[in-house]
């Protein structure tokens, strides 16, 4: 069984490693002023993103492995599409429409995190359309899968542009009512070795305030007068405490359309990273507990930061957060673009 696709340039694909009898390709994205992109079919990962830069070497800035082994050990989900739901579900349970459905609890045997153990970003996901500059990724989630209710299928479309960086698409459709949050989770580096260094801005006046477990309480909280406040730029390692916490994006920021909910800078290399969403959350976790899957891997805590736009979590639960549950005749639809761009005011432009 392969998933390679017929009359594609040889340039664009490459063998990357086998599972279960099927050959899985990286799949490489190029925008016409040198944004490249490097996909695998499991769990639709975004293996590595990478720009020139003036001096005329590549900079990647998203953590990955070189080899499919170290995403089948990976306990990091680097690059991939998580879900059936992003995030976390206290107690590994919910009630919908009057129905109770325990879930599979993969995060200290009482929270459901990213879907599960068997959750998206350990799938092979199928090839459906492909370009130079874009692929398309279909998975079929049965019912009944991780004890999620209702067959879910899900398209996920990643573009590189000189516009937009990289553009990341999601849909899906149910059989029955859902929940459903579906993630990118890649960790950005912006060239940085230790993230904390970074300086972030996070376009959000209030957040989620979260228990011991991670688990939100079910309150909206102003970040004014709490380490939370990253309205003006600020280090991503100011917060001593450490960050996985879920921010709302501004109600009407970017109406009808994604709106910018972030922005990280890293001064040394002159990249800035802009995330744009549709999404109503923002997940943005430090790395602090990074661990490589390979015993030759770099990667280690604050390696890498992840800015996940999403639903809420837990919000299965929060009958205060906005609906997550997606219901038959509906499309569930996010857009996220993750653009890239020099730090305003340093060194010269990038070739873009």
């Amino acid at each position: 069984m392969s998933l390679f696709p017929r009359h594609v340039p040889q340039d664009q694909l490459r063998p990357f490693g086998s599972l279960h009898g099927a050959d899985v390709p990286e799949i490489v994205l190029r925008s016409p002023g040198g944004i490249e992109a490097r996909i695998i079919p499991y769990g639709a990962i975004v293996r590595d993103l990478s720009l020139p830069m003036p001096d005329g070497r590549r900079q990647g800035i998203v953590l990955g492995y070189d080899s499919l082994d170290g995403y089948l050990a990976d306990p990091n989900y680097f690059g991939a599409l998580v879900g059936r739901f992003a995030n976390r579900i206290a107690g590994g349970r919910f009630t919908l429409d009057g129905t109770a459905y325990d879930l599979d609890r993969n995060e200290g045997g009482t929270t459901t995190l990213h879907g599960g153990r068997g959750g998206f970003s350990t799938r092979l996901w199928a090839i459906e359309e492909l370009t130079e500059t874009a692929v398309t990724l279909a998975l079929v989630s049965p019912e009944g899968d991780q004890g999620f209710p209702g067959a879910l299928t899900a398209l996920c479309r990643y573009e590189v542009s000189d516009r937009s960086g990289l553009r990341v698409e999601v849909s899906a459709r149910t059989t029955r009512p859902t929940p459903v949050s579906l993630a990118q989770h890649s960790y950005f580096t912006l060239g940085a070795r230790d993230v904390r260094d970074l300086r972030l801005t996070v376009h959000a006046d209030r957040y989620t305030p979260v228990d011991g477990a991670n688990i939100p309480t079910g309150a909206l909280s102003a970040v004014g007068g709490t380490v939370f406040d990253f309205r003006s730029p600020r280090l991503v390692g100011a917060v001593k405490s450490g960050l996985d916490h879920n921010f709302e994006r501004r109600p009407s920021s970017g109406v009808g359309g994604p709106g910018l909910v972030a922005t990280l800078e890293n001064p040394d290399t002159g990249l800035a990273l802009d995330v744009e969403t549709t999404q109503p959350g923002l997940q943005v976790y430090d790395g602090r507990m990074i661990r490589s899957a390979l015993p030759s891997g770099a990667a280690g805590p604050y390696s890498g930061i992840c800015l996940e736009t999403q639903a809420f979590p837990d919000s299965p639960n929060q009958p205060g957060f906005p609906d997550a549950i997606l219901r038959p005749g509906q499309i569930y639809r996010h857009l996220t673009h993750y653009r890239v761009r020099p730090v305003r005011g340093t060194g010269p432009a990038l070739p873009l």
